[in-house]
């Protein structure tokens, strides 16, 4: 008998390892959290540097930077028209420094918001979207993907952060080629951080998809206590239960 299909994604296993439930309450029942400032400066920068640096975009002056952010621009989720504001021109002066940053930059960009989706075997697909993907100068294939905050980006972090483990295994098995270099730029300090990840990391990043879709297909969506206290969910969802400090799980 064939499996049920399942998808996985960074997006998905990150929900699945904070709460089961909670990842059943979004993407089995739709529930949805409200928009917020954070998100909304997010998605205009995203969307703002997919459309710049696309290998079809051939003006790259500062000015039609700026001008597709204006585009862009999600204006929701502020708290008031100042936050609004302040937010435009923080928004701004990132995508000032990021221009200045990549000035002088060899690599060619292949491909903005550039997806793969990948069979894992047992009726499993891994899917994902990477920021961008470059061609540098000898040949090979680098990731980029960009960060708002460079605030609480430890060395340690970025050496270990899930999502890009994750990318880099499905852009190398998508590329077929044996290796991937993988940066991270900084949006709010123009830093460009390189990192690169361990065939450790890689296996055990497949062992997890594996895992997760595994228990997503039994449906084990028991609910994670410790995660209640931080829920977006917390005041409509049946399970709530907040660990009192000091209580283990």
């Amino acid at each position: 008998m064939t499996p049920t299909p399942v998808d996985v994604s960074f997006s998905r296993i990150q929900a699945y390892l904070r709460c089961p439930w909670l990842y059943h309450l979004v993407y089995d029942e739709g529930w949805r959290s409200g928009p917020s400032a954070g998100m909304a400066v997010g998605q205009s920068l995203h969307r703002t540097l997919g459309r710049f640096v696309a290998p079809d975009n051939n003006e790259r002056s500062i000015d039609r930077l700026l001008e597709i952010f204006d585009e862009e621009w999600v204006n929701e989720g502020f708290a008031s028209p100042a936050e609004t504001i302040e937010r435009y021109e923080t928004g701004r002066a990132m995508l000032e420094r990021f221009f200045q940053a990549e000035q002088g930059q060899a690599a060619e960009t292949v491909g903005t918001e550039v997806d793969f989706d990948l069979p894992m075997g047992g009726n499993l697909h891994f899917r994902g979207t990477v920021d961008r993907l470059d061609r540098r100068s000898d040949g090979s294939y680098e990731v980029v993907e960009y960060k708002t905050n460079a605030e609480g980006w430890t060395p340690e972090r970025t050496a270990s952060d899930l999502q890009m483990t994750l990318y880099a295994l499905g852009m190398r098995r998508a590329l077929k080629v044996p290796a991937v270099t993988l940066r991270y730029h900084f949006l709010s300090n123009g830093e460009l951080r390189p990192v690169s990840r361990s065939a450790e990391q890689l296996a055990a990043a497949e062992t997890l998809i594996d895992e997760i879709g595994s228990k997503i297909r039994e449906k084990f969506y028991a609910p994670n206590h410790a995660h209640c206290a931080r829920c977006e969910f917390a005041g409509r969802c049946v399970n709530y239960r907040p660990i009192p400090a000091g209580e283990k799980t």
